[in-house]
C-alpha cells in the first residue's frame, strides 16, 4: 500500500512539473516600449533593421524581432520572475544603395556621415546609417551582451555582417534587472545594424518590462514582522520637537550636560539622531 502511494505521489508531481513548465506565459521584445531604450544613433525599430529595411542576417530572412544600431543598451525588469530569454542575433544584410539613392547627410564630428531618408508628409526623419561621405559602409562587426544585475551573462563575442545569425538561450532564473547591449567591434560604428532576432522571455506572473537606462532595479521591501518590530522600538523612543533646540553654549568649548540620543518625532514616522548640541 505504502508502495502505491509514493508511486502515486511521485506521478502527481511529475505531472504538476509538466503543467508548470507548461502554462509558463511568454513575451516579445517587440511587444513592449521600445522608446525607452538607448542608442547612439537613431532609434530601435520594431520588426525592422535599424535602417528600415526587412530584418534579414546571412540571407535569411524574419519576420519578428528588433533592430538597433551600435552601441545601444535595452534595459529590462524582471522582478526574478523571468526563466528563460531566446533569441538569434546578427548584422543585418543591407539592401540599401547609399551611393545611389538621395539620401540626406549630416557630417559627424569623427569625420563620417549620418544619413537619413525624410518622410514627405510629416517631415519625419528616418535614420538609416552611419558611413562615409561618399555613401561607402562597411559590412559591419558588433559585439552582443546580456547583463544581469551588472554581471556578464552571455557574450558572442565578434559578430560581423553576412554571417548566420547564432541561437541563445540563457536561464535568467533570478535575475532582476536585464540589459540586451550592442557594442561597436571597434573599428567604429560604419553599418552596424545589428539584430535581436525573434527575442522571447518565459515569465510565470509578472510580464517583463522595458525600464530607462539609468533603472537600479526594485527596491526590496523588509518582511512584515521585522518592520512590526522596528515600529514596536522606534514608538519606545522619547519624542523629540523639530526643529531641534539649538544649546547656548558651544560643546567644543565646554561639554558639560552635552548628551548624545536617539529619539522619535512626535508622529512616529521618523527617527532623530542627536549629539546633543
Amino acid at each position: 500500500m505504502k508502495k502505491t502511494i509514493s508511486l502515486f505521489l511521485l506521478m502527481g508531481g511529475f505531472f504538476f512539473s509538466s503543467w508548470a513548465i507548461s502554462a509558463q506565459n511568454k513575451i516579445s521584445l517587440p511587444d513592449m516600449d521600445l522608446s525607452l531604450a538607448y542608442q547612439q544613433y537613431g532609434s530601435p525599430m520594431k520588426n525592422a533593421a535599424v535602417t528600415g529595411e526587412k530584418l534579414t542576417v546571412g540571407g535569411e530572412h524574419f519576420g519578428q524581432g528588433v533592430g538597433v544600431q551600435a552601441n545601444s543598451k535595452i534595459k529590462l525588469s524582471l522582478r526574478k520572475n523571468t526563466g528563460l530569454f531566446t533569441c538569434k542575433v546578427g548584422v543585418n544584410d543591407r539592401s540599401l544603395d547609399y551611393k545611389k539613392e538621395d539620401f540626406s547627410k549630416i557630417p559627424m564630428t569623427d569625420g563620417t556621415m549620418l544619413f537619413y531618408r525624410t518622410d514627405g508628409t510629416g517631415g519625419k526623419k528616418q535614420f538609416v546609417g552611419v558611413g562615409a561621405g561618399d555613401g561607402s559602409f562597411d559590412k559591419g562587426s558588433v559585439v552582443f551582451r546580456l547583463v544581469g544585475d551588472g554581471k556578464e551573462l552571455y557574450n558572442s563575442g565578434m559578430v560581423r555582417g553576412g554571417e548566420k545569425a547564432r541561437e541563445v538561450s540563457l536561464d535568467v532564473s533570478g535575475v532582476d534587472v536585464l540589459e540586451l547591449v550592442v557594442e561597436d567591434g571597434g573599428d567604429g560604428v560604419s553599418g552596424d545594424h545589428a539584430d535581436w532576432i525573434e527575442p522571447v522571455f518565459s515569465y510565470n506572473e509578472i510580464k517583463p518590462s522595458l525600464v530607462n537606462a539609468d533603472y537600479k532595479g526594485t527596491i526590496e521591501t523588509m518582511p512584515a514582522e521585522v518592520e512590526r518590530a522596528l515600529r514596536s522600538k522606534v514608538a519606545a523612543l522619547p519624542a523629540i520637537d523639530l526643529p531641534v533646540a539649538r544649546p547656548e553654549s558651544d560643546w567644543l568649548l565646554d561639554a558639560k550636560g552635552v548628551k548624545a540620543g536617539v529619539y522619535q518625532t512626535h508622529n512616529g514616522k521618523d527617527i532623530v539622531l542627536s549629539n546633543g548640541w
